[in-house]
Order: C-alpha cells, then sequence, then structure tokens
C-alpha cells in the first residue's frame, strides 16, 4: 500500500449558477466553463440541501399565504385610515404618505422575520477557497505546471484564475439589473443572454471564424486591440455542437463580434460576399454592430467588451467617410475608458515591480485599450482643429508591449508616457525601448502636442519653434536602428510587414510635425522651402513602401500623404520638378489605400477641393468641416463674417494667382515648367452615399450635408453616437 494518503475526489455536482439557470454544468474546478463565460463567481455546494422539492414549494405557498393575509390586513388598514383622515379634513395625500409608511415597515418586519428563519446561503453554499479545495491529484494540473514552461504556466495560471471575468469577453450580459446599496453605487444583477443574431442573419460557424482569422492577419497589426490566443479561446469555448450559429452571446460579445467582422469583411473572398464590393462587404455587420449599441442602457454599457466594440466601431466609422458618427464615438469610448479608471491603470505601480504574468495579460489589455482611445481622440481632434478630450498631464498608463511578448505572456519593462516633449523621448531611450508602436504613439504625442500649440490664441514666439525643432530633431536620432530606412532598408514580407508599416507610419508623424514647424520659421522669407523639404522627405519614405503592403498599413496614414501648400497648389506644381513628383507619389499612395478603405478617397478629394477652380460644392463643403487640418483659416471666423464665406475664400486664396507670391515661386525657380502627369479625381467619382452604410431603422448613417439658411450660416444638424438627427 502506497505511503501516500488518497486524497477524497470533491463532490460532483453543478456549480451555484449553473443550478440557478438551470443548465448542465462540466464541473471543472476552480471554475467551470459557463461561469469564466459571463464572469461570475463560481460556487460549488460542499452538501445538498436537507430541503425537497415538495417541502420547497410547501414553505413557499405558506409564505405566499401570509403575505396574502398581511396585505389584506394591510388594505383594511388603509381604508381605516382614509375614512379617518376624511373625517379629520386631512386630505388624500397625507393618507397615502401614512399607507406608504404603513408598507415600508410591514416590508422590514417581513425581511427580518424571513432572515431569523431561514438558513444563510453562505452556510450552505461555502466558496471554494485556498483552505478547503482540495488538493489535485498526481498527473493533473499540478504534474501539468512541472513540465511546462514559464509562458505556458502563466496561461494555465490565467484560465484558472478566478478573476478573469475582470477582463474575459463574455464577462458583460444582457438585461443586467442595478441594484443600489448603501454606498450610492449601483451594482449589476447579471442575467441570461438573449438569442442569437447571427442564426438569424444566416450567417455561418466558418465564416465567422474566416473573419476573425482575417481580422488578426490584415487589422491587428495596425490595430493591437485583442489579446489572440485567448481570443480564440474563448470563440472555440462559446461554439456548440453546431458552432456559432446556435451559441447564446450576450448583447456586447455580438457587437464585438460583428465589429470585427465589419473591418475584416473587404479581406474575405468568401462566396458569402459574391457581388459586393469590398469596400461595401462590412456594412451590414456595423449596421447590426449599430443596432445592437443603441438597445443596450447605461447599465450595460460599462465593461471593457462594450468599450472594445466601441472602439473598433469608431475605427470603422472614421475609416468610411465624413460623417460625425466617428467623433461621436470616439466621445464615447473617452468617457467609457475614464468610467472604467483605464486613465490610472499604472498609477500606483513601480518600475522597480516584478508584476504577475498573470495579471500581466489583463493589464496589457486594458492598456491596449487605452491607447487606442487616446489614438482615437489624437486623430478626431487633429484632423478637425478641435480640442481633446483626454487630459494629456493627466495619464497614468505604460506604453504597450509588443504583441509577440503580450501573446506568449512574456512580461517586458515598459514606460510611461512623458507629457513633455523632451523627457518623452528620453524616457524611451533610457529604458531602451525597441517596440515600433511605442515609438509610434510617442510621434503621435508629438504631433498632438505641436497641434495642440498651434490652436491656442497666444502668439507662438521663435524660440518656442526652435525649441520644438530640436525636440524633434533628437527625437529622429534617438531612434532605434530598426528606424534607419536608409543604412537599414525595410524588408516586407508576411512576418515583418507590420513593424515595417510601424516604422513608415512614425516617420510620416515627425514629417508631418517637421513641415508644420518650418511653415512657421520660414514661410515668411521662403514660402516653398518647407514644402520641398516635405516633397523630398516623403519620396523617401514611398520609395521604400512596397505598394502591396500600403493597403495592409494604418488608414490613417493616409492623412500623411496631403498636407496643404502655403501657396496656390496650380504655383506649386508648376515650380519644382520634385514637388510635381511627390505629388503624383502621393495619389498613387492614396488610390491604393482607397481600395479598402474610402478615407483614401476622402483624402483624394480634399487634394481636388485645394487645386480646382471652381467654388466648393455643399458635399466638399461638409468635406473641408471635417478635415479642416487641410484647410486652417475654415476653423477661424471674423466677426460679422458667415462660415459659409469662409468656406469659399479659404479655397479660392489658394486658387488665387497672388503676383507677389507668384513672383517669389518664380525666384524659387529650379527646373522648368514641369506639370502633373495624374489627373485629380473628380468629385463625381467619389459617391458617398453609395459608399455609406444605408439607413436603417430610421437612422440616417450617410453623408450628414450642412443646411445652409439664406446662403449665410452653415447650420450642421445635431446627430448622435450613429448619425440619427435630432
Amino acid at each position: 500500500m502506497s505511503s501516500e494518503s488518497v486524497v477524497p475526489a470533491p463532490p460532483k455536482r453543478a456549480c451555484h449558477q449553473c443550478n440557478k439557470k438551470k443548465t448542465k454544468c462540466d464541473m471543472q474546478r476552480p471554475i467551470c466553463n459557463l461561469c469564466a463565460r459571463t464572469g461570475t463567481q463560481c460556487v460549488f455546494p460542499l452538501r445538498r440541501k436537507p430541503l425537497t422539492r415538495n417541502g420547497i414549494a410547501k414553505i413557499g405557498s405558506s409564505k405566499s399565504e401570509g403575505a396574502l393575509a398581511n396585505l389584506m390586513g394591510l388594505l383594511e388598514q388603509a381604508s381605516a385610515l382614509q375614512a379617518a383622515f376624511t373625517k379629520l379634513g386631512e386630505d388624500q395625500p397625507a393618507a397615502r404618505m401614512h399607507l406608504a409608511e404603513a408598507v415600508e415597515s410591514l416590508m422590514s418586519s417581513d425581511v427580518a422575520r424571513q432572515t431569523q428563519q431561514e438558513p444563510s446561503t453562505a452556510e450552505s453554499l461555502a466558496p471554494v477557497t485556498e483552505e478547503n479545495r482540495s488538493p489535485p491529484s498526481s498527473g493533473t494540473f499540478s504534474a501539468r505546471q512541472e513540465t511546462e514552461t514559464p509562458s505556458t504556466v502563466g496561461f494555465l495560471q490565467y484560465e484558472d484564475k478566478q478573476s478573469l471575468c475582470s477582463a474575459s469577453f463574455g464577462s458583460q450580459t444582457a438585461d443586467r439589473a442595478l441594484d443600489f446599496g448603501d454606498s450610492g453605487r449601483a451594482t449589476i444583477t447579471r442575467q441570461q443572454p438573449q438569442g442569437n443574431r447571427f442564426l438569424q442573419l444566416g450567417i455561418s460557424s466558418e465564416l465567422i471564424f474566416e473573419l476573425v482569422d482575417l481580422f488578426f492577419l490584415k487589422i491587428q497589426p495596425w490595430l493591437p486591440l485583442l489579446h489572440r490566443p485567448r481570443f480564440q479561446r474563448w470563440l472555440d469555448g462559446i461554439a456548440t455542437g453546431d458552432g456559432l450559429s446556435n451559441a447564446m452571446l450576450t448583447p456586447d460579445e455580438e457587437i464585438l463580434l460583428f465589429s470585427v467582422m465589419a473591418l475584416s469583411a473587404r479581406f474575405s473572398p468568401s462566396a458569402f460576399f459574391a457581388g459586393s464590393p469590398p469596400l461595401q462587404r462590412g456594412r451590414q455587420f456595423a449596421e447590426q454592430a449599430r443596432l445592437l449599441q443603441r438597445q443596450l442602457d447605461v447599465s450595460d454599457a460599462n465593461g471593457l467588451p462594450y468599450l472594445q466594440a466601441c472602439i473598433l466601431l469608431t475605427f470603422y466609422c472614421y475609416c468610411s467617410g465624413p460623417t460625425s458618427q466617428g467623433w461621436m464615438l470616439s466621445g464615447t469610448c473617452t468617457r467609457a475608458a475614464y468610467d472604467l479608471g483605464l486613465a490610472e491603470i499604472d498609477g500606483e505601480r513601480s518600475l522597480n515591480l516584478d508584476p504577475d504574468p498573470v495579471d500581466h495579460i489583463s493589464t496589457e489589455e486594458k492598456r491596449r485599450a487605452w491607447w487606442l482611445v487616446w489614438e482615437l481622440d489624437s486623430f478626431a481632434s487633429i484632423i478637425s482643429r478641435r480640442p481633446f478630450g483626454i487630459d494629456r498631464r493627466r495619464v497614468n498608463v505604460m506604453l504597450p508591449v509588443s504583441d509577440e511578448d503580450w501573446f506568449a505572456g512574456t512580461v517586458r519593462r515598459t514606460c510611461k508616457l512623458d507629457p513633455r516633449l523632451g523627457p518623452a523621448w528620453k524616457t524611451l531611450r533610457d529604458h531602451q525601448i525597441k517596440d515600433e508602436y511605442a515609438w509610434f504613439l510617442t510621434a503621435t504625442h508629438f504631433v498632438a502636442t505641436i497641434s495642440d500649440r498651434f490652436q491656442r490664441k497666444a502668439e507662438i514666439d521663435l524660440d518656442e519653434i526652435l525649441s520644438m525643432e530640436n525636440e524633434i530633431a533628437s527625437f529622429k536620432l534617438a531612434l532605434p536602428p530598426n528606424f534607419r530606412i536608409d543604412s537599414h532598408p525595410l524588408m516586407f514580407k508576411e512576418e515583418t510587414f507590420a513593424r515595417c508599416n510601424r516604422v513608415i507610419g512614425t516617420l510620416l508623424l515627425l514629417m508631418d510635425a517637421t513641415y508644420h514647424l518650418n511653415c512657421l520659421s520660414s514661410g515668411k522669407t521662403n514660402p516653398l522651402f518647407a514644402y520641398r523639404v516635405r516633397a523630398a522627405e516623403i519620396s523617401r519614405l514611398i520609395r521604400q513602401w512596397p505598394g502591396d503592403y500600403v493597403a495592409l498599413a494604418h488608414p490613417f496614414h493616409a492623412t500623411s500623404m496631403l498636407s496643404p501648400p502655403p501657396i496656390a497648389p496650380s504655383l506649386v506644381t508648376g515650380v519644382d520638378a520634385i514637388i510635381s513628383s511627390s505629388r503624383d507619389l502621393e495619389k498613387l499612395v492614396l488610390s491604393r489605400f482607397r481600395e479598402n478603405w474610402i478615407l483614401g478617397s476622402v483624402v483624394l478629394e480634399c487634394s481636388h477641393i485645394l487645386e480646382k477652380g471652381s467654388p466648393p460644392t455643399p458635399t466638399e463643403k461638409q468635406i473641408m468641416w471635417r478635415y479642416a487640418l487641410y484647410f486652417p483659416s475654415y476653423g477661424t471666423v471674423e466677426l460679422g463674417q458667415s462660415r459659409a464665406d469662409v468656406l469659399e475664400s479659404d479655397v479660392c486664396h489658394l486658387r488665387a494667382p497672388d503676383q507677389e507670391r507668384a513672383a517669389e515661386c518664380q525666384s524659387y525657380h529650379l527646373t522648368g515648367n514641369e506639370t502633373s502627369t495624374l489627373a485629380p479625381p473628380s468629385s463625381a467619382a467619389v459617391d458617398w452615399c453609395d459608399i455609406l452604410p444605408e439607413p436603417v431603422g430610421g437612422d440616417e448613417m450617410d453623408l450628414m450635408l450642412p443646411q445652409i439658411p439664406n446662403g449665410n450660416e452653415i447650420i450642421f444638424p445635431y446627430v448622435n453616437v450613429f448619425g440619427a438627427v435630432q
């Protein structure tokens, strides 16, 4: 006989949640599949309740009879009270007040009586803790830990951790009920999910898995939001015998899946999209996500999966044309991120502490969500020349690690993003951060800081401009070796294209920041100097950017392909061969973006507005309003001047044959009268109403055109999060 004592196996009973919901429990310890998916605490009963169903029914019947008798007595007392008050001359509201007090007293006494009579639930259903949990037998989880690598052990511990509900994709469920306790803070009661829209729409499980795989191959490289191993484990876990079509999903889970499919559908060769152009394939999924999001109330919209779905929807809207939906959803993401406390994730963390690999995966996912919200806020404010929604001085969040380290569960030390330009790049250099995503976010911070400084009313002096120019130059010199594309050419292939596109995107952002500063420092003395420097820099970057991988880059990079020239574009293209050829390169790159993203067509249309010689149409005015970065004077309205006048004067100013500027251009003439060989797209070629989603349920999701009463003031109707006119 073995000297080791035989540990009795835990009782085979369903957990409390499965028993309550009348579902079959897989009885996995320490947390079953249903509780892991719904984010509830898994509690297994240690003993059976002594009462039978008949006894419970009798007790429930006796309680109902007692409550009915109390109710009848209360009604008799109320009638007597009302009669007495009528005789005394009191009015009926006083009688109702006394009646309410009597009801409250009766309910409190009844609750106290039930508490004394019934046994406590905690006595019969004790949670499985470290003290009373049965140790695993040999050859199970303990033996498995000895043979696994540290990263794999981290995944196993993460799956077994009961706090998985805080970051699980199934942590939010439908039809929650708010319960306000003594503290006044709302708690959530989770209930069973309702229905499945995939089955109703005839979407097969094979198509869902295909679009999810395409998302991680085509979208995740520039939108690093989801943890792929855990997301796929969750997707496999909810699939039933018939696949995902019959799986019971919560509303936020459906929104998340529909948003993923809306972004990746444009790359799918499935027969499901036969006859549908790539730009329109994701429309139906975005519409379904929009309908589900509208149906959720405030109590449902407070979890990380909901925020992740909103982030994906916001990116979809910003890449789908000049509508207000992206701007409104960006604000929703910002408020939801603050409500989840994501801005203070690392507020009390020290860089000297070794983080737990289990917590690292969950915390990194929240960091990713925060930085994508931060990126959306930056892009929305820069492109429209509006104030930022995030206070960048009060952010305590570490910069993200690479996807490879995150997926493998490898803990890497990182740092926070300093709001000041100088310490920002120094912190990355001192911590030897080499990940391209961290440097890309820092470059975005440089552009956002400079844009915010230019939008202030206070004048900017030459010393401040020179200081920012020095910080940008220092940032470029501090870049890791993989950003030095002249000495280390980029090698684009399937395994490296995501990193290479990050390098190109970072250098494009630094080019934009340098161009805007050069326009201020040398624009008065030499108006073409800044534009020519930009033309040479962007030509150098495009020459190392293969066209096949341009379409897989961040769609926001399309906005870097156009910058407002300091003088009329017609004069610029005819003066310098470098400027003329660089504009052709930019338009060719935009045509590659246009294959998969409507944003590429929007930027091409902005270029056409700058170059054409007629007043802007209402559709063009809408584009100018949404993309005010390319039309700087449109954001400034003089006293007594309407916005319609500013719109027309802003374009006409760039077209006017200013004699003085023409003379300056001729003095800067280098080669001859080379002209662009690539014709700009016509406005008729961009039909926004055909590209953007159609109205569903009476809500307008297509282009919102400005209303111009009497030809004076442009009045934009109020639009809700999904474009419904109020």
